[in-house]
This record gives C-alpha cells, sequence and structure tokens, in this order.
C-alpha cells in the first residue's frame, strides 16, 4: 500500500487521437510524394505499392497496435520524402546530362559548319541546329548525316576492287562508332555538367522561373573564349546556383510542413483559422512562410494539449464515478491548464481524494484528504488504505477502458500526515456535488 502519489495517465482516446494525426500526416506525405513524382514520372507498381503500404499501416492502426503503428509511420513518411528526393535526384542528373550532350552538339555542329559546302543540305541542317532550334535526338540525326556526307569517300573515282573493299570495310563499322567520333571531337566540361545538374534540380525543386535565368546567365558565360574572367564568372555563376537551390530546399520543406499542419489542423474545429492561414501562406517567401508555419506548429501544440488534457481528466472522472466518488465542483479548478481536484466517497464524509493536476494533466498526485479538523485522527490511516485499494480498483478500470496509469512515484502509507481541506457547508455540498461528466462539461 503507498500513501501520496505521481502518476501519469495515458488514455486510450489520446492514443487513438495521435494515430489520426499520424494518419492525416501519412495520407498528406503521400500526395506530396504523388505530386513530386508526377514530374519525375513513377510506375503504377510503385505507386500501388505505396498506397498498399499505407492501407496496411492503417489496419495497424485500427487493430489497437499504436506504438508499433506510430513508429511504422514515422519511417514511412521519411521513406516517401528519401523516395521522392532520389528520384528528383536522377532526374536531374538526366536532364543535366541532356543538356551537356545539347550544349556539345551545338558547338560540334558550328565547328562542322565550315567544313561543308554553303547551300547544301548538310549545311543548312547544321545552321539550324549550331543556333540551337533541334531538340537533342533531331541533333544527334544531323551530325551524323554531317560525318557521313564528310567522310563518305568519292565512290565514282574508285576503281571497281577500291569500291567492292570501301564497302566491305564499311559494313565492318560497329555501331558505336558515331559516338566515339562525337566524343573524340568534344572536350566534355565537368564543371558545364555540374551547373546543368544545380539547374536541373532547381527546375525539379519548383523553380522554373530562376532555373531559366541562371541557365541563360550560364549560357552566355559559356559562350566567352576560355579565360581567367570566364572561369571566375562560372565560379560565381556555381555560387549563385548553389544559394538558389539552398532556398528552393528550404522553401520545398517549409510547403511539405505546411501541407502536414493543415491535414492535422483539419481535425480540430477550433483550427480552421490556423489553417486558412497555412492555405493562404505566401510560397514565394521563406521568412512569411516560416512565420505562419510556425504559428500553425503552435496553435496544433495547443490544440493536441487541450484535448489530450480533457481526455485524461474525463478519464480519471469516468474512473472514479464508477467507484461511486462525487466531485466537489466549488473546490475543483482541473483544467488543461493545471489545478485541483476533489473527490469525495459518500460513505466516508469525513475524507476525500485530492487530485492535483499539472499543465496539460501531463501527471497528477494523487493524495487523500481530510475534510475536519478536529476529527479523530486515527482514522488517518484507514482512509489512506481505502484510497489505495480503490486507487488499484481504478487502475484496473482504465485498462480495461484501452488506458493506463502509470505510477511514477509513491510515499508509504503515513509517511506524511492528511492534507486538511474545509469541508464544505451541507447545503454547499448537496447542489455542488454532481456528477463527474456533468462536471467535465462545465
Amino acid at each position: 500500500m503507498s500513501g501520496p502519489k505521481v502518476v501519469k495517465v495515458i488514455t486510450r482516446e489520446e492514443l487513438v487521437a495521435t494515430g489520426e494525426s499520424l494518419l492525416r500526416r501519412l495520407d498528406a506525405a503521400l500526395a506530396e510524394w504523388e505530386r513530386a513524382c508526377a514530374a519525375l514520372g513513377v510506375s503504377f507498381a510503385d505507386q500501388k505499392a505505396s498506397k498498399d503500404r499505407r492501407n496496411s499501416l492503417e489496419q495497424m492502426f485500427r487493430a489497437d497496435r499504436f506504438a508499433e503503428f506510430g513508429q511504422a509511420v514515422v519511417l514511412e513518411i521519411d521513406f516517401l520524402d528519401a523516395d521522392a528526393g532520389c528520384r528528383r535526384e536522377r532526374a536531374a542528373q538526366a536532364r543535366a546530362k541532356e543538356r551537356a550532350r545539347l550544349n556539345s552538339g551545338k558547338a560540334l555542329a558550328k565547328e562542322l559548319l565550315g567544313q561543308v559546302a554553303p547551300g547544301s543540305p548538310e549545311w543548312s541542317e547544321l545552321k539550324r541546329a549550331a543556333v540551337g532550334e533541334l531538340a537533342l535526338k533531331d541533333l544527334d540525326a544531323v551530325l551524323a548525316r554531317a560525318r557521313q556526307a564528310l567522310f563518305q569517300p568519292a565512290t565514282h573515282q574508285l576503281s571497281t576492287s577500291q569500291q567492292a573493299l570501301a564497302a566491305r570495310l564499311a559494313s565492318g563499322e560497329k555501331a558505336d562508332d558515331f559516338e566515339a567520333w562525337r566524343q573524340r571531337l568534344v572536350i566534355s566540361s565537368l564543371r558545364l555538367e555540374v551547373l546543368f545538374g544545380h539547374i536541373s534540380e532547381l527546375e525539379l525543386l519548383g523553380q522554373p522561373g530562376r532555373a531559366l535565368e541562371l541557365h541563360q546567365e550560364m549560357l552566355d558565360v559559356a559562350s566567352i573564349p576560355e579565360d581567367a574572367v570566364r572561369e571566375m564568372r562560372l565560379d560565381s555563376l556555381l555560387i549563385s546556383l548553389q544559394r538558389a537551390k539552398e532556398e528552393a530546399v528550404e522553401l520545398e520543406k517549409l510547403r511539405r510542413k505546411a501541407a502536414f499542419l493543415g491535414a492535422e489542423l483539419a481535425r480540430y474545429q477550433d483550427g480552421s483559422e490556423a489553417r486558412q492561414m497555412l492555405q493562404a501562406a505566401p510560397l514565394g517567401g521563406i521568412s512569411e512562410l516560416q512565420t505562419v508555419v510556425t504559428a500553425g506548429e503552435q496553435r496544433l501544440t495547443e490544440l493536441q494539449a487541450a484535448q489530450v488534457a480533457d481526455a485524461r481528466r474525463r478519464a480519471v472522472l469516468d474512473g472514479l464515478q464508477q467507484l461511486g466518488y462525487l466531485v466537489h465542483e466549488e473546490l475543483s479548478t482541473a483544467t488543461s491548464a493545471g489545478g485541483r481536484l476533489v473527490v469525495r466517497n459518500p460513505v466516508s464524509i469525513s475524507y476525500g481524494v485530492e487530485i492535483a493536476a499539472a499543465p496539460g494533466m501531463e501527471r497528477l498526485q494523487v493524495r487523500a484528504v481530510a475534510f475536519e479538523a478536529n476529527r479523530d485522527t486515527s482514522g488517518d490511516i484507514p482512509a489512506e488504505q481505502r484510497w489505495c485499494d480503490d486507487f488499484g480498483a481504478l487502475k484496473a478500470t482504465l485498462k480495461a477502458q484501452g488506458s493506463d496509469v502509470i505510477v511514477e512515484r509513491a510515499l508509504g502509507v503515513g509517511a506524511v500526515p492528511l492534507k486538511l481541506l474545509l469541508n464544505p457547508t451541507t447545503d454547499e455540498a448537496r447542489h455542488a456535488s454532481v456528477a463527474p461528466r456533468q462536471a467535465v462539461r462545465e
């Protein structure tokens, strides 16, 4: 047996509420993943697998496997975020390689223009390629035809045996000869490829305008003959691209966080104002969006704390009601902000129980109390022992409801004198003693 105790109450209602919030956050993360992958390309099988995992997690939650569900949802949200990032990086690398190849192809087309006769079909095609009018596939085709025209032997000047030899040699060419020829003539620039990569990632992070601006600046710098000034400008451009990408990443994180907050605030009627602020938040300014997100997080924390505190208070009061206790309303100040609650069992009018609540009802201090200063103190220890038995019954009642009571600290029976509280008059007690459910509503 024990005297005053410090206990922590975890209700089934708050476990369910936490699970519902996590499920909404998961749905928001899945929607963000689908949005990001829409621009990157995602297979039907990958989409189905993600939705199947989400549904399996909900089944885990509905089966009251709260702890397992909470851990698994956090891992799944992290996975979706990381997977979208990996897909974005791969797509950016592919775009960068395509752009680098297009840029080098334009340079090669300019080089070949001086080697073909003006006015020829090859010359007009190379002219279009050199000024960037062709897509990559068409550009490669033009370069291949130009190569064939430039290096095709003048067969009318060859003898029959020489023509036969040329045909045999031509038939033995490998399929990658064009690529090998292209690479021999084009000097690749790792610096330009890195810049192309940053530009592509900036596009995929939702900043196409800024990416286009920096892309044009890069092309202008790349057209300058190689010298110290060109290298210095490329270094400066690299710094600008890295800074722009960092800002885009930060903005994307804030935008995603705003989406998660909006999904969770939708559970609360009092969260509509904060949710509307998040929805109306400007996407162009990091500081403005951060301010709104911080306010949204604070409001969500307040609403969650109030809901949890109310659930704990009601769970304790309902349990005490089942044990026959009545609430002294005029002695109760227990709210989500803390306070105390005094209950009395009609079979022992000289004694009761005080429940002191910390803010948020995170921890409760429960102890037997006396209502009469001139009582026979020999009844104090039996009163403490009766409350100790009732406390065990309260724990069992809450556990049967899916809640739990954890005793963090306890003193022995009789270790400290009973706290004295003034007992309300008989008339006050008759009007003030109300059922716990009514007290909760008030």
